[in-house]
């Protein structure tokens, strides 16, 4: 299309300028789209890798018919709270990444002085 008119052009030059911008804006949605996704991947595959002792564990220990002797018993309790304690960890990173996602994360200001 051709037209000498400065409106006309005008006019045009803005409906391509816009769908410019919803092309880059489409584009950073679906890279953070992206993003999302693996994180969600991630933060499940790193909680379902101490749930599975913690599990396995509770379950041998409620189905033993032997007596269990003190030191495999602490051992096994030891697993399982070193693992409900990664869960924990896990838990409150995700949280963090939340909040910092959601700028929602408190900013406490700090001398950096004081770290001479």
């Amino acid at each position: 299309m051709y037209s000498n008119s400065k409106s006309i052009v005008v006019s045009y030059a803005s409906i391509f300028e816009s769908l410019w911008k919803q092309t880059e804006l489409y584009e950073q949605l679906k890279i953070h789209h992206k993003m999302q996704q693996e994180f969600i991947n991630v933060a499940a595959h790193e909680l379902r890798t101490p749930i599975q002792p913690i599990l396995g564990l509770v379950s041998v220990l409620r189905s033993s018919k032997r007596q269990i002797e003190k030191e495999e018993l602490d051992d096994s309790l030891k697993l399982i709270d070193r693992n409900a304690e990664r869960l924990k960890r896990l838990s409150q990173n995700i949280l963090d990444v939340t909040r910092i996602e959601s700028n929602s994360l408190g900013r406490t200001p700090v001398d950096l002085g004081r770290f001479d």
